[in-house]
């Protein structure tokens, strides 16, 4: 076992010396000295099980004495406990340089562009890595690369490269077409609440001169609704200025939805995360910070069940008066 010496045992955490009895797990092969394995009586490294890596000597003899992790695909040094490198985000700590090379020479990343294209982040991450092959610790504005995987539940391999372009390069606008067309629906399902309700009210504004234009003409009736849209002249200079004016901001609402909901969702996570921890302090757990964030169906289905009262409202009004 000399191969282990300069190594720190994974639970003691004290480094291997040549006098030390050492064995090691059978499945990742992390090193322990026999009486503490026998302590614990199984691995405890469950990050190791858990994505079925390798323990690599190499990696921990460096984080040991404190120097810098070279990446053996694109050569970037990085701090001394980085699981992932800081560039490419190839993982520092499994597997041998040369395979590391062979498997990025078989997938075709193209790390020396990582995020840097119109759009296309998803089609250029780590699909084999939860954190999309990023250091879990990297910082995001004051929280964890894993925090805000946490918080964004589902389409993560989505979100997570695109807030890194915009942390990185200061990025802003990101297509989102979900947003685009049913901004009040996303808004929702993101639990963003009062995005959701303001994007509604927004909609409902923008809506009321086409309804009267609507109204005005092609209704005959004594209800409310009728009543209240014949009360306009449609032909005046105010009323026209008017109607144009709310589809012009239709437009501008498709427009800003569409190119600014990816940044608000990451403003949104990362305040949310920074709540939470304020109140829980730094030790908050996983479980809780996923409940926070994730999606939410029962939003989307009480906005739903919102509009279509509004609808049915809306019918009785012109029909009953």
């Amino acid at each position: 076992m000399t191969g282990y010496i300069g190594v720190k045992c994974f639970k003691c955490k004290k480094i291997f010396t040549e006098n030390d009895d050492i064995i090691v797990c059978p499945e990742c092969g992390t090193p322990y000295h026999r009486e503490c394995y026998f302590e614990e009586g199984k691995c405890i490294n469950y990050e190791l099980h858990e994505k079925h890596e390798t323990f690599s000597t190499e990696t921990e003899k460096a984080k040991s004495a404190g120097i810098s992790v070279r990446c053996p695909v694109c050569e970037t040094e990085n701090p001394p406990l980085s699981l992932f490198c800081r560039k490419c985000g190839m993982p520092l700590s499994n597997n041998t340089p040369e395979d590391m090379k062979n498997a990025t020479q078989n997938k075709n990343f193209e790390y020396e562009n990582y995020g840097n294209t119109f759009g296309l982040e998803a089609f250029k991450i780590n699909f084999s890595d939860p954190l999309c092959g990023l250091n879990p610790e990297e910082d995001f504005d004051g929280v964890s690369a894993r925090e805000l995987a946490d918080f964004i539940g589902e389409n993560v391999y989505y979100y997570l490269p695109i807030f890194k372009r915009m942390k990185d390069m200061g990025h802003k606008i990101s297509l989102n077409l979900s947003a685009m067309f049913i901004p009040t629906f996303y808004f929702a399902y993101r639990k963003m609440k009062q995005l959701s309700f303001l994007s509604l009210l927004l909609q409902i504004f923008i809506s009321i001169p086409t309804f009267i234009m609507m109204f005005h003409t092609d209704f005959m009736g004594n209800s409310f609704l009728i009543s209240f849209a014949n009360s306009f002249n449609v032909e005046s200079g105010a009323f026209q200025f008017l109607y144009n004016f709310t589809g012009f901001l239709s437009w501008m609402l498709i427009f800003f939805t569409g190119a600014f909901s990816n940044r608000l969702y990451y403003r949104h996570a990362v305040n949310a995360i920074k709540k939470i921890k304020s109140k829980s302090g730094d030790n908050v757990s996983r479980e809780k910070i996923k409940a926070m964030g994730s999606v939410s169906i029962a939003n989307t289905v009480i906005v739903g069940i919102i509009i279509f009262l509004m609808t049915i409202a809306l019918l009785t009004m012109l029909i009953f008066g």
